[in-house]
């Protein structure tokens, strides 16, 4: 498997690579670090030269600390720019989702998407007025790990059955995560509305777990704005998705991107609702 490497091209982020083939870009999510990838990663290597980044505040790149969201979005097109050149894949899950959005915006090359319960959604507007608020106390807090077993178990399908060795290790990932640079993303979450997705013509899967969530309510809800979107609800799957039914997902991903793959056992729905965020605690556990 994969060992981390320090990207020439920033000097700062670190990733994992592994696999051959067309140019897979992995984004993992708020809290989490490249290694929530590992579940999926063999599987992908046959067809697929995978980049998994540690995004900035998270896993080896946790002391990459940028001021703005535009500053870490530099970072990450740096990060691509250095490893890729042409057309590329990406596959986003939860925060992951949010920057890929924003990398296809900045024009990006990149010729289809799987999102994964993606952190895009409306906000109600006191929240949008209240989360820069919110995000600055958040920000001087320190991580608490009972609080953050709380959140991983409530966003799982069934915590009973987790794999122990992936539940600690993205419960460490995000007791060393950065709350600032988490909070960078809650306080300029408002800017980023109203979204602009009709300018996004590519394929791009949104997969969400059948696990009913404001995150989960928020995929379907996206899914019928985006031009050619369509949606895979997983069974058994809340929305950490990966280390739930791996299965499922991969038959899900690899056929989005052509490749052959056994029957599939996802269910699909078609039907959408509006969703707007509750609290600044919702747009948290979102991201």
């Amino acid at each position: 498997m994969p060992e981390y490497r320090r990207d020439p091209g920033t000097g700062s982020l670190h990733y994992l690579e592994f696999g051959q083939g067309e140019p897979l870009l992995l984004l993992h999510g708020n809290g989490a670090d490249a290694q929530l990838y590992m579940p999926i990663m063999a599987a992908l290597s046959p067809h697929f030269h995978l980049l998994a980044p540690d995004l900035p505040g998270h896993g080896f790149s946790r002391g990459v600390r940028p001021a703005t969201t535009a500053a870490y979005l530099d970072l990450i097109e740096t990060f691509v720019r250095t490893h890729i050149q042409g057309p590329f894949r990406v596959i986003g899950h939860s925060l992951g989702g949010l920057v890929s959005y924003h990398l296809m915006r900045r024009g990006l090359p990149i010729s289809s998407a799987v999102w994964m319960e993606p952190a895009i959604f409306e906000l109600r507007p006191l929240l949008k007025a209240l989360l820069p608020l919110y995000a600055k106390g958040y920000a001087n807090s320190l991580h608490y790990r009972p609080e953050v077993l709380r959140h991983l178990r409530s966003l799982s399908y069934n915590p009973a059955q987790a794999d122990p060795v992936r539940v600690a290790a993205f419960v460490e990932a995000y007791m060393r995560s950065c709350r600032k640079v988490q909070a960078l993303w809650l306080r300029e979450y408002p800017q980023f509305l109203p979204w602009q997705f009709e300018d996004l013509q590519l394929p791009i899967l949104c997969i969400r777990g059948v696990k009913n969530t404001f995150i989960s309510r928020a995929t379907t809800a996206l899914v019928p704005r985006l031009p050619q979107a369509q949606e895979v609800i997983l069974a058994e799957a809340g929305h950490c998705l990966l280390n739930e039914n791996n299965r499922a997902l991969l038959q899900e991903i690899l056929g989005h991107f052509g490749k052959e793959v056994p029957e599939r056992h996802a269910h699909r729905v078609s039907q959408s609702e509006p969703v707007l965020a509750g609290s600044a605690l919702s747009v948290l556990e979102a991201l």
